[in-house]
């Protein structure tokens, strides 16, 4: 991997639940870093489910080995165009431990 090839900005957030004030459980994320990684889109599907229509669009993102990630988390990929909200499905790393791929999906409405 070359220093050249991690372009693009991402966040890794974890999931978080409170509770408002009737109980009800609120999903929240918390930063825990900012990274440079590169963003493989993959290939995309679509799918119709109870006449709703929704498209899948798979993405490897490559990052610097970080220690504490799990795929509970969530990927905020940071593009001109707007964020994109990235689902952690895997994690690989290299046998150096200097790399992980995340396998991830994101959902598009």
């Amino acid at each position: 991997m070359q220093a050249g090839d991690l372009r693009q900005r991402i966040q890794i957030k974890s999931k978080t639940v409170v509770r408002n004030a009737t109980g009800e459980e609120i999903p929240t994320y918390t930063t825990l870093a900012t990274l440079w990684a590169k963003v493989d889109v993959i290939g995309g599907s679509e799918t119709i489910s109870q006449q709703q229509a929704a498209a899948t669009v798979t993405h490897t993102v490559t990052i610097r080995y970080y220690p504490d990630l799990i795929p509970t988390m969530i990927v905020v990929w940071k593009r001109g165009d707007g964020d994109r909200t990235l689902i952690i499905h895997s994690i690989t790393e290299d046998a150096t431990r200097r790399m992980r791929v995340l396998n991830c999906s994101e959902i598009v409405q």
